[in-house]
């Protein structure tokens, strides 16, 4: 039943793609957790488009579950292969994907859409009364990889604490898991809980070792209960032990918090931890009492600090019932914020719109645009002239930002390599990045290169950023010595679609744009040749 796939070889000699062992659902067994089940460590269940109503159990292997989108980049093979938790066999079992068996991130889920999850009984924290959480997927005391899926239409109702109607991840102090959440569209999710709280609207992790939530679309979730916290993402931590948090190039839109008598973070809420969260768009977010676009809080009566720092990201228009309408900081100075090339513009709240603290807390800001103005180095106040989110040409954003800042104490911020979509920071190399989550595009004509200083020890080809990506992404590559130099892109056919190099260029490390906004979702190789030096990477187009 289970076919053995030595390798794959394309229509060309560029590259090769291996398998295990592929089980194909429904051709060799009817379900996906029959799928699972036949599978062992290193094989893929690859599931044929329709709706299978099923809650599904990695049950500890190390597997890549996967729709057709795998083989092809076809974002259709999402839409059409549906898991829909809806009848579950317990009612109080009711997510829709499990991670519960000590998995790691060779478990994979990747090319799916996830709805009709109701979410799992058990106690979210210890000591913690009865909870329902992880509509969608939960992961429990382990570690995941979860890509390129539609996380949709996921909602728990319960009279106890309700928590993560999307996505929830929830691990114990002295657990390393590891979970990578990336590519995905999280939307249209509710947690609702009549006389409790309800967080996560979208997703939760609490106490997690290490999590990267990267390049998510995160929109129009929901918390609706007595407490609401986070209605797009919540992030918790109660030890005191400081994990790994990083949340980067994600766009978290138009979620909604509805509390009766507390909440906070609209967009993102962060309570006892110290995440970096770079390169976001924040925006529409809010409607609860504090933080319309983010909430920090480090109780009094939890030990830690919640000390998260906010590098390059554009949070505007977003809204709080009572105080800061943009950021909101509740605690001690055990919770310290600091804040570098942001801008943060358009929020309204009664009290504070752009930035507010309480109850003794620290936020630091420098080199940001904060409408109103604000205390610190390199602030300015001025209309930031943002359409879609991104920066016009007269915007007083563009070179604003600075490369570093030293807040002291050992603390010393970066800005990122790259901006939201992939594009080189700064643009032009030798310049002052722009404030905010996008890097103008004031100067690029078609496709330039940027020389890196320093001498390269070799030739190399790096790995395109971001990838996938839509339209354009980034190339890299290096020269240690002069030489003639030809960088071509491909299709999956071997036909030639782009030069975008065939010229003798200098010693150095250059950097190239290709905008691919006329061809296809797919496959495309990319392959530099110089001086007998050959290298070919995959990259794949998703529209």
């Amino acid at each position: 039943m289970k076919t053995i796939l030595r390798a794959i070889l394309l229509p060309t000699l560029f590259t090769t793609i291996s398998f295990a062992g592929i089980i194909n659902v429904p051709a060799d067994i009817d379900s996906i957790q029959g799928g699972i089940d036949l599978a062992t460590n290193g094989d893929t269940v690859l599931v044929q488009p329709s709706t299978y109503f099923e809650n599904i159990n990695f049950k500890g292997k190390a597997i890549t579950v996967a729709s057709l989108f795998i083989m092809n980049g076809d974002t259709n093979h999402i839409n059409n292969t549906i898991i829909d938790g809806s009848q579950p066999s317990n009612p109080d079992s009711g997510s829709v994907v499990y991670f519960a068996s000590n998995e790691d991130t060779n478990s994979v889920l990747t090319g799916f859409t996830i709805t009709g999850g109701s979410g799992t009984v058990g106690h979210w924290f210890p000591g913690w009364g009865p909870s329902k959480s992880g509509g969608g997927i939960r992961v429990a005391f382990s570690g995941a990889k979860i890509e390129k899926n539609k996380i949709i239409n996921n909602n728990i109702t319960t009279s106890g604490d309700t928590v993560a109607s999307g996505v929830g991840i929830v691990a114990i102090a002295d657990f390393a898991d590891y979970v990578v959440i990336r590519d995905n569209q999280i939307s249209e999710n509710t947690a609702t809980s009549p006389v409790y709280a309800a967080l996560g609207g979208a997703i939760n992790w609490a106490e997690v070792g290490t999590c990267v939530f990267e390049r998510n679309r995160v929109t129009n979730n929901a918390c609706n209960g007595e407490g609401a916290y986070g209605s797009g993402l919540s992030i918790l931590g109660r030890t005191g032990l400081q994990w790994t948090y990083i949340v980067r190039n994600n766009f978290i839109k138009d979620n909604i918090l509805n509390a009766s008598s507390h909440g906070a973070g609209g967009g993102i809420y962060i309570n006892n931890c110290s995440p970096e969260v770079t390169n976001n768009i924040i925006t529409g977010n809010g409607s609860g009492p504090d933080g319309g676009g983010i909430g920090v809080t480090r109780w009094t009566n939890q030990i830690g600090v919640a000390k998260p720092v906010f590098i390059n990201n554009t949070i505007t228009n977003n809204s709080a019932t009572e105080n800061g309408g943009g950021v909101f900081v509740f605690g001690s100075q055990q919770a310290n914020v600091k804040m570098m090339n942001n801008i943060l513009w358009g929020n309204s709240a009664p009290t504070d719109m752009q930035i507010g603290t309480l109850n003794g807390a620290i936020i630091q800001v420098r080199y940001s645009d904060v409408q109103g103005g604000w205390t610190g180095e390199g602030n300015i106040d001025a209309d930031p002239l943002l359409v879609a989110d991104s920066l016009t040409d007269a915007s007083t954003c563009i070179g604003a930002g600075t490369l570093q800042y030293d807040f002291g104490s050992g603390i010393v911020l970066h800005s990122p390599g790259y901006d939201i979509n992939g594009r080189m920071r700064p643009y032009p190399a030798g310049s002052n990045p722009d404030m905010g989550a996008w890097e103008s595009k004031v100067g690029i004509v078609g496709i330039e290169p940027q020389p890196s200083p320093g001498i390269p020890k070799s030739y190399a080809l790096e790995q395109n950023y971001p990838n996938p990506f839509n339209p354009s992404t980034m190339i890299k590559l290096a020269l240690p010595k002069s030489s003639e130099v030809s960088l071509k892109v491909f299709n999956i056919l071997g036909e030639e679609v782009a030069t975008l190099v065939s010229e003798k260029l200098s010693t150095g490390s250059y950097s190239y744009e290709w905008d691919a906004g006329g061809l296809a979702s797919g496959v495309y190789l990319y392959r530099l040749e110089a001086e007998g030096f050959v290298q070919t990477r995959k990259m794949i187009l998703m529209k």
